[in-house]
């Protein structure tokens, strides 16, 4: 699996796209490493790609004062800042393939079997 990892504080300079060798959770599961949250740290969920129902060692959100936060949105700022370090070249989307229109239905079906490694987008 691949991951941003960051081992210093800092700006987007200080992230590196890496591979994290990790077990592949099962339809149904989530991943989350609650271990690796520090005392008082948030857990941020957005989507539902891994199905709506899934369990969690409660003794970690509780021995840490976790927060966990569900989020389907930022807000309108928080796209404007991301927009704009991404045409400042500051921070690059993960591209993994373009496919030319006429091939939408290939492209889905690349994305429905999970092979790809970043976004999927269509030449129009």
């Amino acid at each position: 699996m691949k991951a941003v990892l960051f081992h210093k504080h800092g700006g987007p300079d200080v992230l590196e796209y890496t591979d994290f060798p990790t077990r592949e959770p099962s339809p149904g599961e989530v991943q989350v490493r609650l271990r690796a949250a520090r005392k008082g740290g948030r857990i941020l969920t957005v989507g539902n790609t891994g199905g709506p129902i899934f369990e969690i060692d409660n003794r970690y959100i509780f021995g840490k004062h976790l927060s966990i936060l569900g989020s389907t949105m930022g807000t309108h700022t928080d796209y404007v800042t991301v927009m704009g370090l991404i045409f400042a070249g500051k921070l690059k989307p993960v591209l993994d393939c373009q496919y030319p229109f006429k091939e939408a239905a290939a492209a889905q079906e690349r994305f429905a079997a999970g092979q790809q490694m970043g976004k999927i987008t269509l030449a129009i």
